[in-house]
């Protein structure tokens, strides 16, 4: 018997925890959170990603970002993911925290954290203010790297930019990003999209997951 091979237990209950995403999407799905009045999501429909969901805390930031994108936002991370449509890629910005209100259960962070935990989208990027706390940093980044995201950190101006992918990293990044930045002024964040979007086409985008874990394994974020 292959022992690389997963058993049909282990596939239901990956199936289960991650539900399988199509092999080829067409359109790569998009997921904002805390988004502000939509400027992100904007970037995202420019680049011909589809923007399948939301989360803004603010109301007035909520009422722009319906008019600018078309989909109205929830106003927290749910409790429950039933909802939660299935998204390759998922962006989260983070105002600046100490390290005790990141580890803090039902901060920011440990609420994407947790949806991270459960839905396992294949690629995620995070920004904070350049300003951001060394060690608050430092816990997202182990965070991270319990979930099995294997992340790079680019800084840009005013912010950090985290890049993440599940079950593989993109060895090619710096040297796309280089080219990229050597041939425009475009900004770090659309570059970064671009790359990932560009990654899934050429892809089968199963490679990006990773076979189930024991619960233990996982990440510390609150559940």
């Amino acid at each position: 018997m292959n022992d690389n091979r997963r058993s049909e237990l282990e596939e239901t209950l990956s199936n289960l925890l991650e539900p399988p995403l199509p092999q080829s999407p067409k359109i790569l799905r998009f997921g904002d959170f805390y988004s502000g009045e939509g400027e992100t999501s904007k970037l995202a429909q420019e680049l011909e990603m589809e923007v399948v969901y939301a989360v803004e805390e603010d109301a007035e930031s909520r009422a722009t970002y319906a008019e600018n994108i078309g989909l109205e936002p929830q106003p927290q991370i749910p409790r429950l993911f039933d909802d939660v449509p299935l998204m390759e890629l998922a962006f989260v910005c983070l105002s600046d925290a100490s390290t005790d209100e990141i580890l803090r259960k039902g901060s920011p962070f440990q609420e994407f954290a947790r949806f991270l935990r459960v839905r396992r989208p294949p690629g995620i990027i995070i920004k904070f203010p350049s300003d951001y706390s060394h060690d608050a940093l430092a816990e997202v980044l182990n965070e991270l790297r319990s979930l099995r995201y294997f992340n790079s950190r680019y800084e840009e101006d005013d912010h950090i930019l985290i890049f993440g992918s599940r079950g593989r990293g993109f060895h090619n990044i710096n040297t796309y990003l280089w080219e990229r930045k050597s041939r425009t002024d475009e900004p770090l964040l659309r570059i970064l999209m671009t790359h990932y979007k560009e990654n899934l086409e050429q892809t089968n985008i199963r490679n990006y997951t990773v076979s189930v874990e024991p619960y233990q394994t996982r990440g510390k974020a609150a559940g």
